[in-house]
Parts: structure tokens; sequence; C-alpha cells
């Protein structure tokens, strides 16, 4: 199942100016962190989104950890956005979403985690992307 390759061709007007910039940086191994900013409805989380849902439709190893203050934003921020993407881009078949967890049929994965309580950080290890 890994090694079915899934060609989607995406609308350029899809993705805003912000988008095309941090897919460089995305993209690029020898950047080792990439620091966003800007004010409030930015697009930020939601150009990252597209970008880790387009790697993980074209890369086995791509997983990534989401790292949230507290688990509660999860649900209602960046959570939400990923499936919402998906929806939008008629992805559903070929992800399984559940619970603070969304896998690609790639095998590629995202796990969302809350470190309201500092023990919850201790043995988080192979990721490829730390969001």
């Amino acid at each position: 199942m890994a090694s079915e390759k899934t060609e989607i061709n995406f609308n350029p007007k899809l993705f805003n100016n912000i988008f095309w910039h941090l897919s460089e940086a995305f993209n690029d191994t020898k950047v080792r962190y990439i620091w966003l900013y800007g004010g409030s409805s930015a697009s930020k989380t939601y150009t990252v989104v597209q970008l880790q849902i387009i790697s993980m439709l074209y890369g086995a190893d791509e997983n990534a950890l989401i790292l949230r203050k507290f688990a509660t934003d999860i649900r209602d921020s960046i959570y939400s956005d990923f499936k919402n993407v998906i929806r939008e881009w008629e992805l559903g078949e070929l992800f399984e979403i559940q619970q603070n967890f969304i896998k690609c049929k790639t095998g590629s994965y995202v796990r969302f985690r809350g470190l309201g309580d500092s023990e919850k950080g201790k043995g988080i290890s192979n990721f490829k992307r730390g969001i």
C-alpha cells in the first residue's frame, strides 16, 4: 500500500503567497527551524497544514508531531484545519482521521499532542517534523 503513488494536480490558486515561500524552506533539508510570524488570520497555520498534507501524499516517511500548549486547543485549531483541507480538496478516501491522529494511505501520519503536563512531552521520538 505504501508503494502506491498518488497523482494529484493542485490548482495554484489554492495557495497564497506564504505557501510558495514556506514550501522552499519546508523542503530544504538544510533548514532546521522555520519561524512564522504575522498577525492573526494571516494563514500561517493553514499554509503549514497545506504543505504537510501535500508532503504526506507524496512521501511514505513523512510524519509529524504537532504540539500545542494545551490539548484542548488542538481540536479547535490545527486539527480542525487538517480535516477541513482534506475535505475541501476531496481527499477523504486517502486519509484515515482519528482523534489526535491522521494517517495517509501512503503510510505518512500526523499526531497531535498537548503539553499541558510536562510529563506528556517525554518519550517523543521518531518524527521527521515537529510543528
